[in-house]
């Protein structure tokens, strides 16, 4: 959250060279500290799994059709979480704002992406976990469209309100995963749902630039902010299906 606003102070009063060196000299002090961590007196180790390794049970859940909308759920919002961090500083440049005042309006994203997240999770255990991905996710991608043709006090309302609907899609979307698991998958559904967002954080930084490269950041936004719309109604269409549970439940895709 603070990390754009001392970036771009950083890159105010020095350069972006100065910003990198002072990013390794934060790591360097990390690592020195981490050497000073002690080893666990007692530590835990895993029982032996007498279970048959099989890479077919390894590899269900990328096949799972009632996981499947949800995972790309997942990629889609990593892109926005790529576009918020990477290129919304980028487009802002554009706009005229310094580095300084391009941070803080970073950071109010930021800070609304971190507060967002406990009453998202507590709202999801009211009204579902469906409808709150949904309303994030609709929030999300209309702001990223919306912020390219605006300046001033609504363009920063709109980074905040991408900061929102990204923190209820990162809360809730994995709370989903974990519900619509089958029996005796829900670790490695959970870990093809990480799998997920690193292919969404590795491809949306690449997308975004290809489609800003070829045409223009505004064009890249807006491709972006359809995608995420198009999430919205692939979830939307799935309608109430319904799978068994973790626990043997019936998991509902409403929440």
């Amino acid at each position: 959250m603070i990390a754009p606003v001392i970036g771009g102070w950083v890159v105010a009063r020095t350069s972006f060279a100065g910003l990198f060196l002072v990013s390794a000299a934060i790591g360097i002090i990390v690592l020195a500290l981490s050497l000073l961590l002690r080893e666990p007196v007692d530590p835990v180790g895993l029982d032996d799994d007498e279970d048959e390794f099989k890479l077919s049970e390894l590899l269900a859940p990328f096949r799972d059709p009632h996981l499947l909308p949800w995972y790309a759920v997942i990629v889609v919002n990593m892109f926005f979480v790529g576009i918020l961090f990477g290129f919304v500083p980028v487009y802002l440049n554009q706009l005229g704002y310094d580095p300084f005042h391009a941070g803080m309006i970073i950071s109010a994203g930021t800070l609304a992406y971190l507060l967002v997240q406990p009453p998202a999770g507590w709202l999801a255990d009211k009204v579902g976990g469906r409808p709150t991905i949904l309303a994030g996710l609709m929030a999300s991608s209309l702001s990223l469209i919306l912020l390219t043709f605006t300046q001033g006090l609504p363009l920063i309302a709109l980074v905040v309100l991408g900061g929102l609907g990204i923190g209820v899609v990162w809360t809730n979307s994995d709370a989903m995963i974990s519900n619509l698991s089958p029996n005796g998958q829900l670790s490695t559904s959970l870990g093809t749902a990480g799998s997920y967002k690193e292919i969404g954080d590795m491809l949306g930084p690449l997308s975004v630039g290809a489609i800003s490269q070829a045409f223009s950041l505004a064009t890249g936004f807006i491709a972006c902010g359809v995608a995420g719309l198009a999430g919205v109604l692939l979830i939307w269409r799935r309608g109430s299906a319904q799978i068994p549970g973790v626990d043997g439940r019936v998991g509902d895709l409403n929440g």
